[in-house]
């Protein structure tokens, strides 16, 4: 009965913080069951949440991979870092950076705290990047081209090579195109 105050006492004080967070805070059991969670989705509720298993949440080709990383964390004491991806009751999907790290009580790892962050804005950040360096790679060749070549036909013969090479497409494209 001590311990189940004591739980009381730190699943209370774990909300006052969960409230304010914009991260997901999860407390899920050895059997990896969820005992807390700091905000569910719209259309869920804590109560229907709570004692469902976290890998219910995983998209079905990760939850194997997922669960021995997770079970790993539990037998070593030792936090894990992984990316997942969360589909939502609205039919979204976002990606979550999550940590897991043991919780322990007298010695002993009796669950896992863990900590998602909506990590959606920062892989299309990266990916926005990315194009951007691609076109700037590809404006650099089209300008060594310009730069390099001896004479008006010979520019536009490898300006046109440049350009099929970076849109990966040769010259039966530019005859017969794709709609």
């Amino acid at each position: 009965q001590r311990a189940q105050v004591s739980e009381r006492v730190a699943v209370e004080r774990l909300a006052a913080f969960g409230v304010a967070s914009e991260d997901y805070l999860v407390l899920v059991d050895r059997e990896l069951r969820i005992r807390y969670v700091n905000r569910p989705e719209p259309g869920q509720t804590l109560e229907g949440l709570a004692g469902r298993r976290i890998l219910d949440f995983a998209p079905a080709e990760d939850r194997d991979w997922q669960r021995e990383l997770l079970q790993g964390v539990l037998a070593t004491g030792v936090k894990a870092s992984f990316e997942t991806v969360l589909h939502r009751p609205d039919g979204s999907t976002v990606v979550l950076d999550t940590v897991a790290s043991p919780v322990r009580a007298e010695g002993q790892v009796t669950g896992l705290a863990m900590i998602a962050r909506d990590g959606t804005a920062a892989r299309e950040a990266a990916r926005s990047d990315e194009r951007r360096v691609f076109l700037l790679e590809s404006l650099r060749l089209v300008d060594t081209v310009i730069r390099g070549a001896s004479s008006v036909g010979a520019m536009l013969s490898d300006v046109l090579d440049a350009m099929l090479s970076i849109f990966q497409s040769d010259r039966a494209w530019l005859l017969y195109p794709a709609d």
